[in-house]
């Protein structure tokens, strides 16, 4: 337990929790508003709630353990049989549950949740829609089939990290080289030459075997350029293990440019906005969140210069500033598909309290207590 609890990390964990309603509970169907169903929004959430409850107090830490008990024990059954990409983040909090000993699990618990976890990253290593460069293809838990021929940033926080840090736990070097190589892919397809930032998407044309695709709408998205540094960043925390240390520059090489253009692409007053090459789009606090707690981590792993932790303590000085005193972090944009057009990215709601906004603040308020 921490000698002394960050409040306001406190107060955003206290309401995340929050989220999960009891049963019966009416549910507003605007996706990212609450924790019941087994999707990505829950994931980057209890992904979160997992890594950061041992800076909380007892009594959270123990609400934490109750409410994973119950979360699982009402929605693993209803997890749909074959694995999507953009909910493997769940298995990812269960992996970690398992090899953590600080929660009170038992042994029969901790048995059954891996073995659950390794059947389904059998699935995604031998199953895994992939393009003809070998590239993962998104895939969502609704089954939409939108995206099969699409590359989304999202790929890399949701199951890149899954894959790696089970290839770490397994002593698995083959595993981990083919994440390393999924990250660079990611980076190929979706790279802006020009500013060196990401393109929300990148889609295969129809009909066309060489592979050849464009990237639509051009949208250069807050969130899928956090998503993408941040998992960039915990990758080669991962890659920090002594096993896997070749692989470090690797990493480093592939997303250093992304990077620098992010710090470049700062605001002012210390955010990122919706779209990052336009200042004049409104404020987006996750993108933010997500973003400051890479460079934190950069920072501290000894890659990324002190820059770089000037600009992720401006971020996190910006999340704090519009995180409530309940722990509502506000200015979090809504669920954002491929949209059709630029404009469109500026009209999603950024009014609610959205799970994965709750789940990236938390982790950008835990690189400030590591």
């Amino acid at each position: 337990m921490p000698s002394t609890t960050d409040p306001i990390l406190a107060a955003v964990f206290r309401r995340t929790l929050d989220l999960y309603l009891p049963a019966g509970a009416t549910l507003d169907p605007t996706p990212g508003t609450h924790l019941n169903a087994w999707d990505w929004g829950p994931g980057i959430t209890l992904y979160a709630l997992q890594k950061s409850f041992p800076f909380v107090d007892a009594a959270l830490q123990q609400s934490y353990f109750d409410f994973f008990r119950r979360w699982f024990g009402e929605f693993l059954d209803k997890a749909p049989p074959t694995p999507a990409i953009n909910s493997a983040i769940l298995l990812n909090v269960l992996w970690l549950a398992v090899h953590d000993p600080a929660l009170p699990l038992s042994g029969e618990e901790r048995a059954f949740y891996k073995n659950y976890c390794l059947e389904r990253v059998a699935f995604y290593r031998q199953h895994a829609l992939k393009l003809p460069s070998g590239v993962f293809a998104h895939t969502v838990a609704t089954g939409s089939p939108a995206s099969k021929s699409q590359v989304w940033a999202d790929n890399l926080f949701m199951l890149v990290l899954l894959l790696a840090q089970v290839a770490v736990t397994e002593n698995d070097r083959l595993l981990f080289a083919e994440m390393t190589g999924q990250l660079e892919m990611h980076y190929q397809c979706l790279s802006d030459p020009e500013t060196g930032l990401l393109y929300h998407g990148w889609q295969a044309l129809p009909d066309n075997p060489a592979g050849k695709g464009d990237h639509m709408n051009g949208a250069l998205w807050g969130r899928g350029n956090g998503w993408a540094a941040l998992g960039a960043a915990t990758l080669l925390e991962l890659a920090h293990t002594p096993a896997f240390g070749n692989f470090k520059k690797r990493i480093e090489r592939a997303s250093l440019l992304h990077f620098e253009a992010l710090r470049v692409h700062q605001r002012p007053d210390g955010f990122w906005s919706t779209l990052i090459d336009r200042p004049a789009s409104y404020p987006e606090t996750s993108a933010t969140a997500a973003i400051s707690a890479a460079f934190l981590k950069g920072v501290k792993l000894g890659w990324l210069s002190s820059d770089f932790e000037k600009a992720g303590q401006s971020g996190l000085a910006a999340v704090r500033s519009v995180t409530g005193p309940g722990g509502e972090v506000a200015g979090v944009s809504g669920s954002t598909p491929l949209l059709d057009h630029l404009d469109d990215y500026e009209k999603v709601p950024h009014d609610r309290t959205f799970s994965w906004g709750q789940g990236l603040g938390l982790l950008a308020l835990l690189e400030s207590r590591q």
